[in-house]
């Protein structure tokens, strides 16, 4: 997608992000949508979740280790396991947890919440050979093709209160999910995050079209963020470089510095936003 298509996508799609937030969690999420919000939230974040942060870091280093299945970046893991902290999910949805890495994050912020359920979905069953057995307890792991769940069941996606998308990186899956998986009416206000989507220097990726495209033209979007800031020009949903390198000092005054495991990223590719849910949403 040229430079030119993405910024105009990513702006068009700002016209409800000024909203207030209902409630602390919702609020919060706001504000890291926010410029002049994005860098005190996140110290306010890394403030709370820090050692939890850095003490998963040390327990899933020897697992990347071992799997060599760990291409998702350390700032972004750190931010969804933040979220899922910060929101308190009930039911989850995961598409598509490969072995695991990230299953592994949500389900540690849920032991942690002691609350919620993670609902994962793959084609192949390898996350169940990886995922540690003590984080098992709130996980639902089903083996199926989604599309082929979503073409039974219309209101599949009507039950979970927080989706995360990490599958088949290809324009053509992107537009199905953004269309079946995306397009529904949520009873309460739900955080997408989508992995993968600002991968190139000019915003895009092999899936990032349609995504835009979704974020553009959906009025119940609001509050959309990435932390894909190195070499690419800043826009409302996107914080400055130095923003992110200020974000960096949080980090390291919770032991948290460089690369945490064998993989490390030039920028984090994930993009995060909400599904607001009708106006008489329950605060």
């Amino acid at each position: 997608m040229a430079p030119r298509v993405a910024a105009l996508l990513l702006l068009t799609a700002l016209g409800g992000l000024s909203a207030a937030g209902k409630g602390p969690p919702r609020q919060r999420f706001h504000h890291l949508a926010d410029r002049n919000t994005f860098v005190p939230e996140m110290k306010r974040l890394y403030e709370q979740f820090g050692t939890e942060l850095r003490e998963m870091h040390a327990q899933m280093r020897p697992w990347c280790d071992e799997t060599r299945s760990c291409k998702f970046c350390d700032r972004e893991a750190e931010m969804l396991y933040m979220l899922v902290r910060l929101w308190r999910p009930t039911n989850m949805f995961e598409m598509a947890p490969n072995r695991g890495y990230s299953t592994s994050w949500i389900l540690k912020a849920m032991q942690h919440n002691e609350h919620g359920t993670l609902h994962s979905f793959d084609i192949h069953p390898s996350a169940a050979k990886f995922v540690d057995r003590g984080l098992q307890a709130r996980w639902n792991f089903t083996v199926a093709d989604v599309r082929a769940l979503a073409a039974a069941d219309t209101g599949l996606m009507a039950q979970y209160d927080f989706i995360f998308i990490d599958a088949l990186h290809l324009k053509e899956f992107s537009l199905w999910y953004t269309r079946t998986l995306l397009s529904h009416q949520v009873v309460q206000t739900t955080p997408v995050v989508i992995h993968d989507i600002v991968a190139t220097v000019d915003g895009s990726g092999r899936e990032s079209e349609p995504v835009y495209q979704f974020l553009a033209f959906s009025d119940d979007v609001t509050d959309t963020f990435t932390l894909a800031g190195e070499g690419l020009t800043p826009t409302p949903v996107r914080p400055v470089a130095a923003a992110l390198r200020e974000v960096d000092t949080f980090r390291a005054a919770q032991g948290i510095s460089g690369a945490q495991k064998y993989f490390s990223c030039a920028r984090d590719p994930s993009i995060f936003f909400l599904k607001r849910a009708p106006r008489n949403e329950t605060p």
